[in-house]
């Protein structure tokens, strides 16, 4: 059985042109908003880790000034080996005493503060692609 094709009328030529200009900026607005995602949930999981590994890190020593500086080595070399745009992060690394913990019955806690610039193709996202990670470790006694 032969299917006869339909004519084109005069008024349908451009159709895919204009349905093309309809759906494209759509398209492309979905496809950076993924890569935009991606950049952020990229950045604040590098964030977390290297946050994570430098409370980790400086639980294991004292309570000195010396000890604040050895962390603030470890989360540069931290930031460095991870790879990326990391660019001078805001960091913090404070003691909750300045006495080092002799027994399990005193607590001293380490705080890690880092908050980091992620590059955003939309500004009107909500914080602006500033991403921060707060994580606190308790400081054992040296055995």
């Amino acid at each position: 059985m032969l299917s006869r094709r339909r004519p084109r009328r005069q008024d349908e030529h451009g159709q895919s042109l204009v349905e093309f200009a309809l759906v494209f900026p759509i398209f492309v607005l979905l496809l950076a908003g993924m890569i935009q995602f991606g950049m952020i949930f990229w950045g604040q999981n590098t964030l977390n880790q290297v946050v994570r590994d430098t409370g980790r890190y400086a639980a294991t020593l004292d309570c000195t000034p010396a000890a604040v500086a050895a962390s603030e080595l470890q989360f540069d070399a931290l930031l460095t080996s991870t790879g990326g745009p990391w660019r001078n992060p805001a960091k913090t690394i404070a003691y909750s005493s300045s006495t080092c913990p002799i027994d399990n019955s005193t607590a001293v806690f380490v705080k890690v503060t880092a908050s980091y610039d992620v590059p955003i193709f939309f500004p009107w996202l909500p914080g602006n692609g500033r991403l921060t990670s707060v994580t606190d470790f308790r400081v054992e006694p040296v055995p």
